[in-house]
This record gives C-alpha cells, structure tokens and sequence, in this order.
C-alpha cells in the first residue's frame, strides 16, 4: 500500500528543474506563506507553500431565501433535486431527476424566480427532441441551462423561458462516457471519463473530439491505487476502498479548458482545448497527516456500521474493520473533489469521512484558492446533501453572484429545502470579487 504523501510529484509537470520567471512575493499574516508563479520546464506553475495566506474562517454565510415548493402547484415540487444552480440575472434552475428500479419517473429542469418563487417546469420523461431522462447539469451560462443526459447519450440545450435550442446526440464513433459530455465554443466536443469505484485504482481520462467523434487529443493520468485485498466476509478475498483512499477529480474549464486533479498529490493540471498542458497548480505543506481525530472517526463509523447489523455477521465485519485499520494511510488525500465558481475561484472539498460511500446532509470543509492558483484558506458551508460525493461528483458545489445553494431536508417533513445564502468575506484582508 502506497500511502498518499505530498512529497511525490507528478511527472511531467513538477518533476522538472525550475526556471524562475518571476520573484517569490511574502504575502499574509504569516511569514511561512509563499506564493509564485513560475516556469516548470516551460509551463506556468502557480506554487503555494507555508500554509493558507488567511488563517480565518474566509466567509460567513446568511440564509436569505428557500425556494418556494407549493403544494398547491404540483410543478414546484422537487421529487429529487441532481443539480442547482444560479443564472446571471437572479433566477434558479434546479434539475429534478428520479428513477426508479431503473425507470425514470421524474426528468425535467424547474426555474425558480429571484424572488424564490415557481416559474415554470421544462421537459419531461422521454427520448424526443427536448425530453430526459438520466441528466446532468453540464453548465448554466447567462440563460442557457446546457443538460447532457447520461442515458440517452445528448445534450440538451433550453433557454430559461423553455425555448429548445437544441440537442445532439454523441454518435456511435465518441469514446465511451462514463459521466461528462461538454460542447467547446468552436463545436468539438469534450468527454470525460471517470474511473473511481471500489475497486484496485483511479484515474482520469478525456478525448477531445469533433462532431463525428475523430479523435482531436486524449489523456490518461496514471492509475493511482485506493484499495486493498481484503476478507469482505466468510473467507471471499476482494478488492475494498480503505479508509481515506486518494479520489480523482476533473472539471471542464467553461470553454478554456480542462482541470485534472490525480488524487494523490496537491496538485491541479489544466489542459487546453488543443490538449495541450496550459499550467499547473501545486498546493505545497498541506496538513494532510492522519491525525487521532480521523482515527476516532473511523472507529467510531465502524461501531455504528456493527451495531447495525445481524450479531452472526460481526465477526467477519470486525476482520474487515481490523484490516482497514491496519491499512490506513499515513496521510488523507488533500482534496476530494474541486470546483470553479463563476469568479474563477477554486473551491477544493476535504475529505473527512473514512468511507467515501458514504452521503448525507452535512457541513462540508473547502479549500478555496484564487482563479491564479493562490491558497487562500479554508471555509466550512452551510449543510448541504451531497450523493456519492466522493465518487461522482454529482453534487460538488453550487456557488454564482455570491451565493451559496444548498439541498437540505426538513427534520420534521422530510421535504426538500432548497436554501440560498449569501456569502461575505469573514477575514480581514480577504476579497472575493
């Protein structure tokens, strides 16, 4: 087992004697934080080091709207929002999609006034022009809502007034998609590949393509491992995730590009639409050591997990227990997943859980860093439910005008609550803009 440590560098990119183009600059309220930006063997390189430049708490986040679902308007109420999000003029676009026992019953885009109030439903179950089925919020630009649906293999494009513009759907020549479908402003068209279950590795692969699916570029990070053989139960040896496995991430750029994220080092790689490597991040001194807390964490997860099932089954749980406790890294993966706001802020999702199955409502910790790469600090977001988080990405982090959404549940009902809040800059020195 190799454990996730900051000191490995990834080849190709960091791995190179360094040319320094520009002077390292002291910035913050502590001496230990650096930032530069430089040449590594001809490509940019933004390096934080020494730790956040704000030590703080960055934002503090006010509740100031809940999207009306009325009961008396059958169209305003989410049966399972996938996506959320906010356009440029004040309006909200959730996504409502539910299967059942691999049928779609709900697949349709919901826009919510300024206000919070119902507009309108667009689209339904189906495979015509318009319809859905398996969706996936791909992007909300001005009043463009862009849907790719992982069933039928199409985007989807409508405006927020429920104008079509249009749909494509991959031909049988595209690379195969796991996830992620983008159009480029010059109509090539990205897919991404994301391969992080549990089994032996992770990694990353996208195809640059054309309408035809002619291969423009491809790239393939290397496989990181994340699991171990293990007995999973009456003596059947199988591959398991162990606890704080490394999860790569990948996000398109909004038309410049495509961040890749490995899984095991601090570090981003942003390719360009020609898939050609544009620049890199590195995220230096993160506190990634497994700390006592994560340990109490763990044991704690596993109590509950035990205390749930049948007592004839104990025995091989707790082997399974021993040996992922045995297995557990040194350090934590410096971030789970990431995400780009519409200020071009990176917002870097810690993993705290010791199983990434797990999901929930719950706070999240981020990671911001500026739109050059800087590290900022930390901030921890209202609650919010997050499917899969780990895994898919499905949910990473919805945040536009200065607002941060959130899918919570009623206590009480059970009821969807879709929350707006507003975001203020929480430290002294701190800008958001």
């Amino acid at each position: 087992m190799s454990p996730v440590t900051p000191s490995r560098l990834i080849p190709g990119c960091l791995a190179a004697v360094l040319v320094v183009s520009g002077t390292a600059v002291l910035l913050g309220q502590s001496g230990e934080h650096r930032f530069e930006v430089r040449e590594e063997a001809g490509i940019p390189t933004a390096v934080s080091s020494g730790g956040p430049r704000f030590e703080g708490e960055l934002f503090t986040y006010e509740h100031v709207l809940t999207l009306v679902q009325d009961p008396g308007v059958t169209e305003s109420l989410i049966s399972r929002a996938v996506g959320f999000a906010g356009t440029a003029d004040g309006h909200y676009v959730v996504v409502d999609n539910r299967s059942s026992r691999g049928t779609y019953t709900v697949a349709r885009l919901v826009i919510f006034g300024p206000d919070g109030r119902f507009i309108r439903s667009i689209g339904q179950v189906g495979s015509g022009p318009g319809d859905f089925q398996g969706m996936l919020l791909e992007e909300v630009r001005e009043d463009v809502v862009t849907i790719y649906d992982i069933r039928l293999r199409r985007l989807t494009r409508y405006r927020t007034d429920g104008e079509l513009l249009g749909t494509f759907t991959a031909p049988p020549a595209f690379p195969r998609l796991s996830r992620q479908l983008y159009r480029t402003p010059d109509d090539r068209y990205v897919a991404l590949q994301i391969q992080d279950l549990n089994v032996k590795a992770t990694y990353i692969e996208y195809w640059i393509v054309d309408a035809e699916g002619g291969e423009i570029a491809h790239h393939r990070t290397p496989e990181v491992t994340n699991s171990i053989q293990v007995d999973t139960g009456g003596g059947l040896i199988g591959p398991y995730q162990y606890p704080y496995p490394p999860i790569a991430a990948v996000r398109y750029l909004a038309g410049s590009g495509i961040a890749v994220s490995a899984g095991s080092e601090p570090v981003i790689e942003v390719f360009d639409l020609e898939g050609q490597l544009a620049r890199c991040i590195q995220v230096e001194d993160l506190p990634l050591e497994i700390t006592r807390e994560d340990i109490e964490r763990f044991d704690s997860f596993w109590e509950s997990r035990l205390e749930e099932i049948p007592e004839a089954a104990r025995p091989d749980m707790r082997r399974l227990r021993s040996s992922l406790r045995e297995a557990m890294p040194d350090a934590r993966p410096p971030w789970t997943n990431m995400a780009v706001d519409d200020r071009g802020f990176w917002w870097l999702r810690v993993q705290n859980d010791p199983d990434v199955w797990m999901s929930g409502e719950r706070p999240y910790v981020y990671r911001l860093l500026s739109p050059e790469g800087e590290y900022l600090g930390v901030t921890t977001a209202p609650p919010t439910f997050i499917r899969n988080s780990a895994l898919h990405s499905t949910y990473p982090v919805s945040v536009c005008n200065g607002q941060f959404l959130t899918m919570q549940s009623d206590p009480e009902t059970g009821e969807n609550l879709l929350k707006v809040y507003r975001m203020e800059p929480a430290c002294e020195g701190f800008r958001y803009r």
